[in-house]
């Protein structure tokens, strides 16, 4: 931790993905620029400590890592997430269908492999939602 009288910053070089700007950081961000303003080490509107927050009247957008200005038709998808819900369950419970076996979990197995390769990748900064 680094502190002056007024402000205070904590370093980590394990930024999470997607919140922080690794070329920025690597690149020479100074002590002065981070006790200026912290969050210049942030992208996609993120701020706060390890940029892990958004800004007051921003939500983290749905799928993805940005922060986005909050609007009013949360409600809408509130509904058809319930309904959506409540019917998958309904039809695995009809086909009898589970995640832990068959052709399910080879597609889940596929997705999670597929994000942690895709994260790993060089340019994986311009792939963020």
């Amino acid at each position: 931790i680094l502190e002056t009288n007024t402000s205070s910053i904590l370093y980590s070089q394990y930024c999470p993905a997607f919140y922080c700007d690794l070329d920025r950081i690597q690149n020479g961000l100074t002590l002065a620029e981070l006790l200026n303003n912290s969050d210049i080490q942030c992208v996609n509107g993120r701020t706060g400590l390890l940029c892990s927050q958004c800004p007051t009247g921003y939500a983290v957008a749905l799928g993805g890592h940005r922060c986005l200005q909050c609007r009013g038709h949360w409600w809408i998808l509130t509904i058809v997430y319930a309904i959506g819900g409540f019917l998958l369950v309904v039809l695995m419970f009809l086909f009898n269908l589970t995640i832990l076996r068959g052709r399910p979990n080879g597609v889940n197995f596929y997705t999670n492999v597929l994000v942690v390769i895709l994260n790993d990748l060089p340019f994986a900064n311009s792939l963020a939602p």
